[in-house]
């Protein structure tokens, strides 16, 4: 299902990778050649990183788009998989634009973070994006 321009933002589970530099990533940063980082009090925006870009993001028939989980089971287990690799941290993101619904989540053309968990452990980084830190 399609949500073109959804007026009521989506809130959804995401996992971010993070930097030394205290930013937030996408988990997959620097598997690939380059690092997205989500600025502080600026939407992300997503885009087609594949070879041969599909365009605008989120696109139905491809995997582009910023990626949220509907349960935070379905989270953690993706959390548990990167986390082995790199840094993560656990929290909601709000979805808004385009927004196409996938078997576990979402895809979406806009996000910012709303909740990270983790308590003081991820304090430094809820500061950073002006987010509330849960344990």
């Amino acid at each position: 299902m399609i949500v073109p321009d959804s007026p009521v933002p989506v809130e959804a589970y995401r996992v971010w990778g993070y930097g030394p530099d205290g930013h937030l990533e996408s988990p997959t940063s620097g598997f690939c050649g380059g690092t997205t980082v989500w600025t502080p009090y600026e939407a992300f925006r997503a885009s087609c990183l594949a070879k041969s870009s599909c365009g605008e993001a989120p696109n139905p028939v491809h995997s582009c788009g910023v990626h949220a989980y509907k349960t935070l089971a379905d989270a953690l287990i993706w959390a548990r998989k990167i986390g082995r690799v790199r840094p993560v941290v656990i929290g909601t993101v709000r979805l808004w634009g385009t927004v196409v619904e996938t078997r576990a989540g979402w895809r979406a053309q806009y996000a910012y973070p709303h909740t990270l968990y983790g308590g003081r452990r991820v304090g430094h980084l809820a500061t950073v994006y002006g987010v509330a830190a849960r344990d």
